[in-house]
This record gives structure tokens, sequence and C-alpha cells, in this order.
């Protein structure tokens, strides 16, 4: 039961490093091990959940780089998948919609027809 609370509490944490890292180092799309670790270290992230920092902010391939303890044995797939859902609330959705165009002058591309035109 609490093992489930305080991996929730540090995946939501995660997001909070990224303030911390952007006044540190500047807006980066990833930051290199040393600096997650500074940050880790500065902030008091539980170790026992640092393969979600990794997961966050570090690409795939440094990630898979990690020695398997500092991986928890997880993915980088499945221990992103969790960061992100813990940050936007929901499962992470990659899927670009565009919206359905409607108009009553539109049958085909490119055709006009009936209408006030």
């Amino acid at each position: 039961m609490f093992r489930n609370f305080f991996e929730k509490r540090a995946l939501k944490m995660v997001g909070s490093l990224n303030k911390y890292l952007q006044a540190k180092h500047g807006v980066q799309t990833y930051f290199d091990r040393c600096q997650l670790d500074e940050a880790i270290d500065k902030l008091k992230f539980p170790v026992k959940h640092i393969a979600y920092v990794y997961a966050r902010y570090l690409n795939e391939a440094a990630f898979n780089a990690l020695d398997a303890h500092l991986r928890k044995g997880m993915t980088y797939e499945i221990a992103h998948e969790k960061v992100v859902s813990a940050i936007l609330g929901r499962a992470a959705e990659f899927e670009v919609t565009t919206p359905k165009m409607k108009s009553r002058n539109m049958d085909l591309p490119g055709e006009i027809t009936g209408g006030d035109i």
C-alpha cells in the first residue's frame, strides 16, 4: 500500500525537477547524467525511484546505457510512460489528430457545389 503511494509521489516530483534544471542549465530537451545527479542530491529526490528521473531527462540511448540497478529493471518505455502519465494525469497519447471539416458547400475537394455563391 505505501509502496504505491511513495512511487506516485516520486513520479510527481520528477516534473518539479524541470524547473530547477532549467534555471540551473537552461532549457534543454535532455540533460546529462552529471546535471541530473546534482539536481537529485540538491532536491533530495528519493534514490529508490531514480530511474524515473533518468527516464524523463535522459535520452533513450543514455538511459539504456545505465547500469541495471539504476534502471531498477525497467525499460525506457515503461519508465517514461509512468512519468508522463503521472505528470499529465493520464496515459500518454502521441497521436496527432485533425478536426473534421464540415461544409455544406464542399462535396469533393476543389469542387464548389450549391450554396450561396
